[in-house]
């Protein structure tokens, strides 16, 4: 294993993270939409 091949295989793993952490944040994004809008049409 070559020190470029360990660099792709960090490079892949971050980018799998990064990902990971905006799937989060745009599931608590619409979540808070969703919740914005119950509270507003419930009034």
């Amino acid at each position: 294993m070559t020190y470029f091949d360990r660099l792709k295989e960090i490079q892949k793993l971050q980018w799998e993270l990064f990902i990971d952490y905006w799937y989060v944040h745009i599931g608590l994004i619409i979540v808070g939409l969703v919740i914005v809008i119950w509270w507003v049409l419930r009034k």
